[in-house]
């Protein structure tokens, strides 16, 4: 069974959990685990002998930064790379991954429950050189008949394709920064054969149901929310995250309002903000002191999301009105004015939860054709790209990197805009052709003539 050992060093004695497992060949193998501290080694040791008894290789954290490198009681990078399961390969990927900023904290914290609710339970602990494969498509294959961790309502409640391919999403570049450092020869997620997922067009109000809505709306805080997400084709988060130091349409004589988004409303965990390059503008003091997540104003989703969006007067008149209204609100109650235009009465900013909630209730009840509040921004786009036909403007207010993503998620609007292309080219084109073809006489009853008559026709 693992025992506790400890070896001289320069700096003091070093502490071990000593265990063994068999391999492959039937060969008996000493592992050594470093630990901080003696006290450490004993906390760890029932859970070490655990795994020595299902003869497996306990999992070393990714903080122990010897280990990873190879250094542990004169271990070499094979011996390391050995005993590398997925759960540290998963874990060393994230680190590096969140180092060199590529994901922000919704990112990360997306990813990581997905590794502790449907990789690690399943295969954490296989080492990584024993994965094949085979074994990642039987992973995939039986994913579906294991219970989701938060089902939706009219769903079957077990892992869906969408989430298996958000799961291969972590393995196959985790698996390639495992080849990257030679942990592995070859990466065994490349080829795998994932579930279709059939993508399911959102709907979206067109611009008579948006006026409708409109007018129907009694909500004075709702009414301007879906007015702006309409007219700036803001995402939600970046509605609710404006404040008015951002919002350009105090100057009387100004003839371009504009409003300026550089943030975004997100409820996060302080330690995916800690693992990540995460700007966080104001953090919103917690509700409960036992609250894990916090609401804070965050950089936007990618550099491009930063921009300037001008806004029709009328709106710009709408904003003036509301905020003389919420000036003389907030300075009766003597809260905290944190410079938001959307917030409840004490000044607290509307989360996502909140506005979808109030937004769904005042659908039902005027039996309108449902649909999210994100749904806004999409009816937006669709009217900026028939009235403009200028694809890179409406990308630019809508804070897309590429006008790819514009062109696939609007087709239909786009589609409007060819076919009068199509009618314009039977302007040009066969107009001119027809006026080349000689023209057809009329038939009709010969007129008479006053032309003398003959002895024949009399």
């Amino acid at each position: 069974m693992a025992s506790i050992s400890s070896k001289e060093r320069q700096n003091g004695p070093v502490w071990y959990i000593v265990y063994a497992i068999i391999d492959d060949k039937g060969k008996r193998k000493q592992m050594w685990l470093r630990c901080e501290s003696e006290d450490d080694a004993k906390e760890l040791l029932s859970k070490v002998e655990e795994y020595e008894r299902l003869n497996l290789v306990y999992p070393v954290p990714i903080e122990n930064r010897r280990y990873r490198i190879g250094l542990v009681a004169g271990q070499s990078d094979e011996v390391h790379a050995a005993a590398m399961t997925v759960r540290g390969m998963i874990a060393e990927y994230f680190e590096q991954h969140c180092r060199d900023g590529y994901w922000e904290a919704s990112t990360h914290q997306s990813a990581k429950a997905i590794s502790e609710h449907y990789i690690f339970p399943f295969i954490g602990d296989i080492l990584i050189s024993k994965i094949t494969p085979r074994d990642l498509q039987r992973y995939y294959l039986k994913l579906p008949t294991y219970p989701t961790v938060r089902p939706r309502k009219n769903t079957p409640g077990t892992i869906s394709k969408r989430t298996i391919r958000e799961i291969h999403k972590i393995l196959r570049p985790a698996f390639a920064y495992a080849v990257t450092l030679g942990y592995i020869d070859r990466n065994p997620a490349t080829e795998l054969r994932l579930p279709r997922v059939k993508t399911k067009k959102r709907e979206r109000w067109s611009d008579s149901e948006v006026i409708q809505a409109i007018s129907l709306c009694e909500d004075k805080d709702l009414k301007l929310l879906m007015e702006v997400i309409y007219c700036l084709t803001a995402r939600t988060g970046e509605a609710l995250a404006i404040q008015w130091e951002n919002v350009h349409i105090f100057n009387e004589d100004a003839a371009e309002p504009y409003i300026y988004i550089d943030k975004e409303l997100a409820r996060l965990n302080k330690a995916d903000i800690e693992a990540t390059d995460t700007t966080v503008y104001l953090t919103f003091p917690p509700l409960s002191p036992h609250q894990s997540t916090r609401l804070v104003l965050k950089n936007p989703k990618t550099e491009k999301s930063v921009r300037r969006v001008y806004i029709p007067m009328t709106l710009a008149e709408e904003l003036r009105a509301y905020k003389a209204a919420q000036d003389e609100m907030l300075a009766d109650t003597g809260l905290p004015n944190y410079g938001l235009v959307f917030c409840h009465d004490n000044g607290r900013p509307f989360s996502g939860d909140t506005l979808r909630k109030r937004f769904l209730k005042f659908v039902k009840k005027h039996n309108l054709r449902p649909v999210d509040p994100y749904s806004l921004r999409h009816s937006g786009a669709t009217s900026k790209l028939a009235l403009s036909h200028d694809i890179k403007a409406v990308q630019g207010d809508m804070g897309h990197s590429s006008s790819k993503l514009l062109l696939d998620t609007y087709a239909d609007a786009v589609d409007t805009n060819r076919q009068k292309l199509a009618v314009g080219m039977e302007s040009q084109l066969y107009a001119s052709e027809e006026s080349k073809k000689p023209k057809k006489k009329k038939r009709g009853r010969k007129q008479e003539t006053n032309r003398p008559r003959t002895d024949e026709s009399a």
